[in-house]
């Protein structure tokens, strides 16, 4: 594997709300598809060419899905990834880089609702409201996750032949004689069909079939975002204000956080 690959594994005994708890109510019936990557120019790599910074990206790369459809694109550069980056793990760009060691991501996501990550150079942050686990096998969760909320933060066990089939221009697609996976990687879903779903990685969208992620894929959460909700007055399938933060307060209470802000 020639890119450096930066999602840790998930610590056992790790908890976080999960997605049935935010929507809980009858959901209407999802879409045969949905795209929110329609408004975004371009996708930055932010250094995931370089350094293992692949979770702070695909968190990046969400603020911007998120800003792009409001109309108000923020379109974040290297310098904010690896800041954020540096700041939970103790990573260093160098000369020479140490601590190059990757992220886990239920900590990244805790950084982001506590601390909040930067977006520009003048130092402004973002802070995520809250966050669901969704059980990877559940691909219903996921496509209802990208339709409810925009995006979905994802963690994959990488082959290496999904190197060789991303430079070839090919979707991720089971071999014939699937090969072991080498690293995890963070990716953030932004759309999905009935065959799969596209995920930004490495600076641009790549497709991913639902077969190819249910070998491996091995982490997937919902991101949360008061404004993604209050901008519509509701989410697609009837979710208020009101409720999602009722889950918000929730999950503070499950991470320790205190009372949400």
């Amino acid at each position: 594997m020639r890119r450096p690959l930066g999602k840790l594994p998930r610590p056992a005994g790790r908890v976080a709300l999960p997605l049935r708890r935010v929507v809980s109510h009858a959901p209407l019936p999802l879409p045969p598809s949905a795209n929110w990557a329609r408004p975004v120019r371009a996708w930055p790599m932010l250094g995931n060419d370089q350094y293992g910074d692949c979770a702070w990206a695909a968190m990046l790369h969400a603020v911007q899905l998120w800003t792009a459809n409001s109309g108000a694109e923020i379109v974040p550069d290297t310098a904010c990834a690896l800041a954020d980056y540096s700041a939970e793990t103790g990573f260093s760009a160098g000369p020479p880089t140490a601590n190059d060691n990757g992220t886990v991501l239920l900590d990244a996501l805790r950084y982001w609702m506590v601390t909040g990550i930067a977006i520009d150079a003048a130092g402004a942050l973002d802070r995520l409201d809250g966050f669901a686990s969704i059980e990877p096998g559940d691909i219903e969760g996921i496509k209802r996750a990208i339709e409810e909320f925009g995006c979905v933060l994802l963690g994959v066990e990488l082959p290496e032949s999904a190197e060789e089939q991303f430079d070839a221009g090919e979707p991720w697609a089971l071999l014939t004689e699937p090969d072991a996976p080498v690293g995890g990687h963070a990716v953030l879903a932004v759309a999905y069909d009935a065959g799969g779903m596209w995920v930004v990685t490495w600076g641009k969208l790549q497709y991913v079939t639902w077969q190819w992620w249910q070998r491996y894929g091995s982490e997937a959460y919902a991101l949360l975002r008061r404004e993604w909700i209050s901008a519509r007055g509701a989410s697609p399938s009837g979710l208020t204000m009101a409720q999602l933060d009722q889950h918000i307060t929730e999950l503070h209470g499950t991470l320790g956080l205190g009372a949400a802000a």
